[in-house]
């Protein structure tokens, strides 16, 4: 019994100065695990992390598909002049990501509906969730033009939007020209050249190609750095075409 005690101890003695394997030690501590034990336990808490990971992942790409697909539909929307269909679009982006980025454009699809006093609302919460925007100067002059706009629509903001709703309900059922009429009665009220490329738009679908023409073509010179600068110079060629 001693002999066998001493060749314990020997083996514990090994295990100090030279290397062991994990077998080694769970032998000389008398169980009855075998090393291959942990390495499965291993084996399966890997392969359960990586599932969870796996799962995450997969809902964090859901959630910014369901994200990225608002965005895209409101990118739309903007396209097409429906400006209030496009800020329920941004809206819902925005809601589910929390990111304050999208509040710039909310804020312009705002401003496209004629509401400055929430456009500019809007561009300052934006500029206080991101103090260091890189777009802060563009932002800063929407600020100022959305004030501007504030100053020129006075007390009119009611009978405004009852105009501006009045243009969009008949835009939607088609009634171009009536559109034109409704738009053309918030311009006259409120001064705000929004309401000028409205005028176009509606004129253009009407296929008053003359009408559309000008009164593109004065938006442009009431707002010559407007975002969609581009996208209205090719209207008015078209319109070019159009009137021949």
């Amino acid at each position: 019994m001693s002999s066998i005690g001493g060749m314990k101890g020997l083996v514990a003695c090994l295990c100090l100065f030279s290397a062991c394997t994990p077998q080694d030690v769970l032998n000389r501590q008398g169980s009855t695990l075998r090393n291959t034990d942990f390495v499965q336990v291993a084996v399966d808490q890997k392969k359960d992390a990586d599932r969870k990971a796996q799962t995450e992942e997969e809902k964090r790409r859901a959630a910014q598909a369901e994200i990225d697909r608002h965005a895209n539909a409101g990118a739309a929307r903007m396209d097409l002049g429906e400006y209030d269909a496009a800020l329920k679009e941004y809206k819902e982006a925005y809601v589910l990501s929390n990111d304050p980025k999208y509040l710039p454009t909310i804020a312009l699809a705002t401003r496209k509906t004629g509401d400055c006093t929430a456009a500019k609302n809007l561009y300052n919460e934006y500029l206080t969730k991101v103090p260091t925007a890189p777009d802060r100067a563009a932002v800063d002059a929407k600020i100022r033009e959305a004030q501007t706009c504030e100053k020129n629509l006075g007390n009119n903001f009611d009978k405004v939007r009852e105009y501006y709703q009045k243009g969009v309900t008949h835009y939607e059922l088609s009634e171009y020209n009536e559109a034109a009429l409704a738009f053309k009665e918030a311009y006259r009220l409120s001064k705000d050249p929004t309401y000028l490329y409205n005028i176009g738009r509606a004129y253009r679908q009407a296929k008053n190609c003359g009408e559309a023409s000008k009164f593109y073509k004065t938006y442009l010179q009431a707002v010559p750095e407007a975002e969609d600068k581009e996208k209205i110079q090719g209207y008015i060629e078209d319109m070019k075409q159009c009137a021949r």
